[in-house]
């Protein structure tokens, strides 16, 4: 059966699970890989993130993201460079970045 809340989810899997908010995670983690819309970047924990080497994967979408900062639409910052703006205390690097293939 699959669980129907992320409290169902964590009794399900048992020992090996844990449920915590994002700041708890980001404190905890020795890896993080960010994987959200790149609208929600700056709800990432910045102050949790300190110190540590975050991974982005975001790209913004205009569907999805819109409106775009000034930064892109203009060209004078990229994605990541915002995230890395957002998390100063933190080692931004941009990984599984992807393009429209027919770009």
């Amino acid at each position: 059966m699959r669980a129907a809340t992320r409290r169902g989810l964590v009794d399900e899997l048992g020992e090996h699970a844990t449920a915590a908010t994002p700041e708890d995670a980001a404190r905890a983690a020795d890896l993080v890989v960010a994987s959200i819309s790149f609208a929600a970047h700056q709800t990432l924990p910045a102050g949790a993130l300190a110190g540590k080497t975050v991974r982005d994967t975001m790209n913004f979408h205009p569907d999805r993201d819109a409106p775009p900062p000034a930064e892109l639409v203009v060209g004078t910052a990229t994605e990541t460079e915002l995230v890395q703006r957002h998390l100063a205390g933190s080692r931004v690097v941009k990984v599984f970045n992807t393009i429209y293939y027919t770009h």
